[in-house]
């Protein structure tokens, strides 16, 4: 098996500072909290072949996990995997470099999707068709809370979407070298893109989230209302969400950028698909109906129902553990605290 590094793969421009920040990200996280450097290197598998993504951006995210293999295999990490990097070495050096592959993806319903990489194509075939058609996303926001700032690599990664929309349609348009239409398509993929960051991938480490869902916020606001040269007023209902719609999908991101607390259901007149909790930076899908792989989602994001506020608190299930409580010593002389009126080394305590 040949050895794979980074440095055989022809990446460029802004796809080399997204794999630096990875890896940056990466490398920090191991000294100081191996649980995040073991959710960034599953994000990593994940992203390198997952949905959205164009194949130089995946070939990017492979570049990082290699070298977050190639650093495991240089020496043991407490808290990280150490079985099965020679495969994780060849996985990640064949997505680098554009290599043909088939994997089979098993999710934890039996559902089994079938995937094809190679020279930059994804294809996928599932044996369950999702049926979308009609739901509607119901979101409700908690109270604000604070969090700190945003890592500086995690705010870098979750804005590298924003900033190539902004540099290649963006200011293209403002130019006049492309449609308005153009630019909203372009500007969908994008939302697309960060909205299944935010929401639905089931690897994404809590501030990762917060930096993709930060971004999200940021691209909402900088799409214009309305095209600006006379002439070029093509309607884009069926690519843009109404401006509604927009509203409140960056009052949910900023609850995800705040790691406070959001409920995000989607439903049909049926039945529920798909009910998803936040708080304290946890995901967790409270039910699903879409199986391991819900790609098809995307096809709802320009779909809400309603956005109210006044969620509870924080959900018992989200609720970080308390921090044990050290027992309170009791002096030999002092009052027994059974209420018996005797000094405690004369009542409780006199077993001590």
């Amino acid at each position: 098996m040949g050895h794979h590094t980074p440095g055989v793969v022809h990446i460029k421009g802004k796809n080399v500072l997204l794999a630096e920040r990875y890896s940056k990200a990466w490398a920090r996280a191991v000294e100081r909290d191996p649980e995040l450097a073991a959710q960034l290197l599953r994000h990593a598998i994940y992203r390198a072949i997952g949905p959205l993504d164009e194949p130089n951006v995946r070939e990017a995210v492979a570049c990082a996990g290699l070298y977050m293999v190639d650093a495991l295999k240089r020496g043991r990490r407490p808290g990280m995997p150490e079985d099965n990097l020679d495969q994780l070495e060849e996985f990640f050096g064949q997505v680098a470099e554009g290599e043909e592959m088939e994997i089979d993806l098993v999710g934890s319903a039996g559902a089994v999707a079938h995937l094809q990489l190679g020279q930059g194509a994804r294809t996928m075939t599932q044996q369950q068709v999702l049926r979308l058609a009609g739901a509607r996303w119901r979101l409700r926001l908690g109270p604000d809370t604070k969090s700190p700032d945003i890592d500086e690599d995690f705010a870098i990664i979750g804005g590298h979407e924003l900033l190539r929309w902004m540099e290649d349609w963006m200011a293209p348009y403002k130019l006049g070298r492309c449609t308005w239409r153009d630019m909203c398509r372009a500007w969908r993929l994008a939302f697309d893109r960060l909205m299944y960051r935010t929401l639905i991938d089931p690897t994404c480490p809590r501030e990762l989230r917060r930096g993709f869902a930060t971004s999200l916020m940021a691209l909402i606001l900088a799409l214009p209302d309305g095209p600006e040269r006379a002439g070029d007023a093509e309607d884009v209902s069926d690519v843009v969400p109404s401006r509604q719609v927009l509203e409140w999908w960056s009052e949910a991101a900023g609850c995800l950028a705040e790691n406070s607390t959001l409920a995000a259901t989607l439903a049909q007149d049926d039945g529920c698909l798909l009910d998803l909790r936040f708080g304290a930076g946890v995901r967790a899908e409270v039910s699903s109906e879409l199986g391991d792989i819900p790609e098809m989602i995307v096809t709802t994001f320009g779909r809400v129902a309603e956005c109210t506020t006044g969620l509870p608190g924080i959900p018992r299930e989200f609720r970080p553990p308390r921090p044990a409580r050290r027992a309170t010593k009791i002096g030999r002389n002092a009052p027994c605290p059974c209420g018996s009126g005797k000094k405690y080394k004369r009542c409780c305590g006199a077993d001590g």
